[in-house]
């Protein structure tokens, strides 16, 4: 990667193709809206069919939801080892994933569990790993707002999805804006970003 704290090295599983093709981060939240979802999910396919890749966490709600509306152009990141237990709903995911020429990818040993401070950590590769950082719902307080701190630390873009206020997991997304964020009014704005130039 290149980047400040980047590993020295990652482990993988599937497709290490997809690592050659432009890289766009799709991140939320876990308990999200059916409109999130939505999103998302137009979203990832406008990135798959611009020639790029979706690079997400492989959480539940908005990560599961590009992951999967991408069908196959996709990296998911584990906050644990590529060994390590995980949910029977999160080991389908990956099982789809990969099924559909994915690729998987961690820095931590097989064995080693999720935990606290392992997500924040895998955050700074998926903001790495992206020429810029979507995202496409998320609280105040979240996760992907730590990744989009990543991103801007890296130089790269960070755009969010314009939800009214009042949603809380709206909140985040408005709080990017406002700090100058670029607005996605929708899928030609993520193909866009796959033909520009990385950050």
């Amino acid at each position: 990667m290149g980047l400040p704290g980047a590993p020295l090295l990652l482990y993988a599983q599937g497709n290490l193709e997809r690592l050659q093709a432009p890289m766009v981060a799709l991140v939320g939240a876990r308990s999200c809206t059916g409109e999130g979802r939505g999103m998302a999910r137009r979203l990832s396919v406008a990135v798959a069919e611009a020639g790029g890749v979706v690079v997400s966490g492989l959480a539940a709600g908005i990560d599961a939801e590009a992951h999967l509306a991408a069908r196959g152009r996709t990296v998911a990141v584990l906050g644990q080892g590529l060994g390590a237990p995980m949910a029977r709903w999160q080991r389908d995911l990956r099982s789809r994933v990969l099924d559909a020429g994915g690729l998987v990818l961690s820095e931590y040993e097989c064995d080693t569990a999720a935990s606290a401070w392992t997500f924040p950590r895998r955050n700074r590769i998926i903001a790495g790993l992206a020429r810029a950082v979507v995202v496409v719902e998320a609280a105040r307080r979240s996760g992907s707002k730590n990744t989009a701190a990543h991103a801007l630390a890296f130089g790269r873009d960070v755009y969010a999805v314009p939800w009214s206020p009042g949603i809380p997991t709206a909140e985040g997304c408005l709080d990017l804006i406002e700090q100058g964020a670029g607005v996605v009014r929708g899928s030609d704005t993520v193909a866009g970003l796959v033909g520009g130039a990385p950050g």
